[in-house]
């Protein structure tokens, strides 16, 4: 055989290799877009994802962040109150023989503190249900009943022997 004749065969596929590995190369690049995509343009979190459930307009959205950012400020508010409680309740259950009526007044605290912060949170959401339809506000209580019952069966199955 001629060095001409043995290229042939050679060449014939390299066509085919050039057109595997650009589909492959094309297809690598989708898979990449759609993650980039997925992880940074699309809404993840529950408040984005209950806006964009809500279809909400200019001014919803702003009175949407405005109730978000109430909610984030006062729970983070609560949680600092609480903790220096929960660290004495615990300090004090730890105990050998602890205090019946500490014990109670710190829970009774602890209330008192998450009560305030439930009144707060009605404050901040009524003025932004007020700028919702009936539909959308519909959907909005039904969206945070499902969060809730979620976190309630959480704490549940963290409990469980």
């Amino acid at each position: 055989m001629t060095a001409a004749a043995e290229s042939t065969p050679r060449r014939r596929c390299g066509w085919i290799w050039k057109a595997v590995l650009a589909v492959s190369l094309a297809l690598n690049l989708c898979v990449l877009g759609g993650f980039l995509y997925y992880r940074y343009l699309t809404p993840h979190g529950p408040a984005q994802v209950m806006g964009r459930e809500l279809n909400l307009g200019a001014d919803q959205r702003t009175s949407f962040r405005t109730f978000l950012q109430a909610f984030r400020t006062n729970a983070q508010a609560m949680r600092e109150a609480i903790a220096p409680l929960e660290a004495q309740l615990m300090d004090e259950l730890s105990k050998p023989d602890p205090d019946r009526a500490k014990i109670a007044t710190l829970i009774g605290q602890i209330s008192d503190k998450r009560r305030d912060f439930m009144i707060a949170l009605n404050d901040a959401l009524l003025p932004f249900l007020a700028t919702l339809s009936p539909e959308q506000r519909r959907r909005f209580v039904e969206f945070a009943q499902r969060r809730q019952e979620m976190f309630a069966n959480r704490m549940l199955r963290r409990v469980q022997p």
